[in-house]
């Protein structure tokens, strides 16, 4: 399996967390200066940025009558597919229930 990477990124309200990982992302444009993710522009390349990354924004909304894993699928199709190895991996890793509905969770 590939080396990844899990960030918790901690700091109180307002100081910018927001806004720094949706610059970071590639969904918004710094006013001044630039940044860089895995030595890629953020602006620049922001397609290949986004295809190495992931983000969940706070305001998550999905097909609540779908099953984690039936979203997964769906969103690994919407890639272009995905080592599905890997996600079971993940899975077990962070002991995650790919079972119950999207609605059913918090």
């Amino acid at each position: 399996m590939p080396v990844q990477s899990v960030f918790g990124y901690l700091g109180p309200n307002g100081a910018g967390k927001t806004t720094t990982i949706r610059l970071l992302a590639g969904l918004i444009r710094p006013s001044a200066g630039r940044a860089e993710v895995l030595g890629l522009d953020a602006v620049a390349d922001r397609k290949k940025v986004q295809r190495r990354i992931g983000y969940l924004p706070g305001d998550f909304v999905a097909y609540p009558d779908l099953s984690a894993e039936q979203y997964l699928r769906y969103l690994a199709d919407l890639r272009g597919g995905v080592d599905w190895a890997f996600i079971e991996h993940l899975a077990n890793r962070f002991d995650l229930d790919l079972e119950p509905r999207l609605g059913t969770l918090s």
